[in-house]
């Protein structure tokens, strides 16, 4: 069970993929950006039940955002998640279940080196000027300076270590309640995920190319059920990671 505080709730950043002129992909009468928000809405609704979150929707009705306004929602509200609801298409018509993505370690290095830049630029001139006058020689500055770029390190490496546990829980989870794809559990470069401040799943709910898939992501029974257990699985991780105290 999570502990409640009397402090602020832990916020949980929910995004359903595409919306407006974007659809995503579409089979077998399943549209990838209406099913994905019908999903959201249930989930948002059983996280807001709990009373331990507050829940921040990228998109509550059929409009479409650029990515990167995605990203800084999360990052604007300081979300101890973002979770990322999408739907799979392929070819192969074989190929059905849930797939759980995070953010590719290489990638996340690159992210690691950029925000550590940042921090040492972070200052503003304000800042600076002060510093400047009590330290002639700069060397106060280029302490603080490096303070910053080590937190903004020390920040990246704590989310992705947040994002595994989180992605374990996830397939532990989510596979009681429907299908996952194999090896479930992968890396890729999605540019929704490319965030350095916040902890950051895609779930791919299944393949509207398959035929059982794309009947279950319509059927309000199944995102009942799925809903459910991804809520048990972010109650987990945020039991694990402790992210009430560290919001």
């Amino acid at each position: 069970r999570v502990s409640r505080r009397k402090a602020a709730k832990p916020v949980i950043v929910i995004d359903p993929g595409h919306g407006g002129h974007d659809s995503g992909a579409m089979k077998y009468g399943t549209v990838e950006k209406d099913v994905v928000l019908s999903f959201s809405l249930k989930l948002q609704e059983k996280l807001l039940a709990t009373d331990y979150y507050k829940v921040v929707m990228t998109r509550d009705t059929d409009v479409f955002l650029p990515l990167h306004e995605r990203r800084e929602i999360a990052e604007r509200n300081s979300a101890a998640l973002f979770i990322a609801i999408h739907a799979d298409y392929t070819e192969r018509a074989s190929a059905r279940g849930a797939t759980i993505y995070s953010l590719r370690p290489n990638v996340a290095a690159t992210l690691r080196r950029a925000a550590a830049a940042r921090g040492e630029t972070d200052l503003t001139t304000r800042e600076v000027a002060p510093l400047k006058r009590a330290d002639a020689s700069g060397g106060e500055l280029s302490t603080v300076r490096g303070i910053l770029a080590e937190k903004a390190r020390d920040l990246i490496e704590i989310n992705s270590q947040r994002t595994s546990v989180l992605a374990r829980s996830l397939v532990n989870y989510v596979g009681t309640s429907t299908n996952l794809m194999e090896n479930p559990d992968r890396n890729a470069a999605f540019a929704v995920l490319k965030t350095a401040k916040v902890p950051a799943i895609l779930l791919e709910l299944g393949y509207v190319t398959n035929l059982q898939d794309a009947a279950q992501l319509k059927s309000d029974r199944w995102r009942d059920r799925v809903a459910a257990s991804l809520v048990t699985a972010i109650n987990k991780f945020v039991s694990e990671c402790r992210v009430i105290d560290c919001r």
